[in-house]
């Protein structure tokens, strides 16, 4: 069972999102019997993120600014690199998961050394989804990736984990990180998870077709990388 537990939240441009969030977490961890830190990572926002997680700041949340938008993989990993404690999750700051399901994933953990989330039903706009769709398949497909939703934004893992692994990718973390995980034969269970629709704001990656061209290019090149990696 998790001992201590260091949750990354990356944030850019959130700040119609974080009040809800930031007020969700800390009723989740008053109740939390371990020990525990809240990592947010500003990647570059423009609006007043940070003003807004400052107003609640408690002692165990720690927040890492990014003078420019680095990405979202950039963002996690300075939210692992700051990360102290041995179990290591990570869950997307505009409220579409829900606090609580880390619970579900803590569930797991005695007997798995990540627990990753399986979105039962995503609740994005029809173009995202269909780009999901095409990215999990393709990632399943080239990485030889068993799991349904790679790209599920809650994640639970030994920091172990990190300690193995060299990770670079700055759009395709999740999927570098499974990969990787799994070529070093570390035991992963995936567990279905709720998901919310977006009430306010965007994602940075989205675009006409539901995610911006130059980033499907970037993801294309990341893969064909971490295939190189794993191989090696």
């Amino acid at each position: 069972m998790t001992d201590s537990l260091s949750l990354v939240v990356p944030v850019y441009n959130e700040e119609e999102n974080l009040e809800d969030f930031i007020s969700n977490v800390r009723d989740y961890f008053s109740n939390f019997k371990r020990d525990y830190e809240v990592i947010f990572v500003d990647d570059g926002s423009v609006d007043s993120s940070v003003d807004v997680i400052n107003s609640f700041k408690e002692d165990y949340m720690r927040i890492v600014r990014h003078k420019e938008n680095k990405g979202y993989g950039e963002a996690l990993k300075t939210g692992f690199r700051k990360s102290r404690f041995e179990w290591v999750a990570y869950i997307d700051g505009d409220n579409q998961f829900e606090v609580e399901t880390l619970d579900k994933l803590i569930e797991y953990s005695e007997d798995y050394d990540m627990v990753i989330g399986n979105r039962e039903t995503r609740e994005d706009d029809k173009s995202r989804i269909i780009v999901g769709k095409g990215f999990n398949v393709l990632v399943k497909k080239y990485l030889g990736i068993k799991y349904e939703d790679v790209d599920c934004g809650i994640k639970l893992f030994r920091k172990e984990i990190l300690n193995q692994t060299n990770l670079n990718s700055k759009r395709t973390l999740d999927a570098e990180l499974l990969a990787k995980a799994l070529d070093k034969d570390f035991d992963i269970k995936q567990v279905d998870v709720n998901h919310h629709e977006r009430s306010e704001g965007e994602s940075e990656a989205s675009g006409l077709l539901g995610v911006r061209i130059p980033l499907i290019i970037i993801t294309l090149k990341e893969l064909i990388q971490i295939k190189k990696e794993i191989k090696s």
